[in-house]
């Protein structure tokens, strides 16, 4: 799925914005997963876990340059741990609901390929206070064939999905 970006019309400065703030983040967890789910024959071994994509994601942790793995976790900073452990939780949670089964057929996806129904979702997870429901749904898909026109919502639905989801945890 190589498609060019397109706005939905709703879309504007704060998405783009939100959406360069975690892009990096959510990128090396991808890659990090499907070194998970394919014992390292797909993806790339970052040290990413669920803390670091959303220590990265809040700005609260650096991004190491390029293919570079996270440095080992460093001492303790209990407070910090102890929030960032509340999130994690609610991310695992939600990962293991919304996105493990997607890393565990998709692991050879191409991060080229994801990134822009992600980027979608995380604008949309941003912009509309609604739940993804079924009601609900029928909303996205239609801002997705008008931003992505000949693109198969059911292709991107479930990538979508997972930049919905960061977006809720980070905004």
């Amino acid at each position: 799925m190589n498609v060019n970006t397109n706005n939905p019309r709703w879309w504007g400065d704060a998405h783009t914005s939100g959406w360069e703030r975690v892009k990096e983040a959510m990128h090396r967890d991808w890659e990090q997963t499907k070194a998970d789910f394919s014992g390292g024959k797909s993806g790339k071994e970052l040290r990413q876990d669920a803390g670091d994509t959303v220590g990265q994601a809040l700005g609260n942790q650096r991004i190491p340059a390029g293919d570079r793995p996270n440095p080992p976790d460093p001492g303790d900073v209990r407070e910090a741990a102890r929030k960032q452990d509340q999130l994690v939780e609610q991310f695992n949670a939600r990962t293991e609901r919304d996105v493990a089964p997607i890393s565990r057929r998709l692991d050879a996806a191409r991060w080229e390929d994801a990134q822009h129904p992600m980027r979608f979702g995380h604008g949309a997870g941003s912009h509309y206070s609604d739940n993804w429901d079924d009601a609900f749904e029928p909303r996205l898909r239609k801002d997705w064939e008008e931003s992505y026109p000949g693109q198969r919502w059911e292709d991107a639905r479930e990538l979508a999905r997972v930049g919905w989801n960061q977006a809720r945890l980070t905004t």
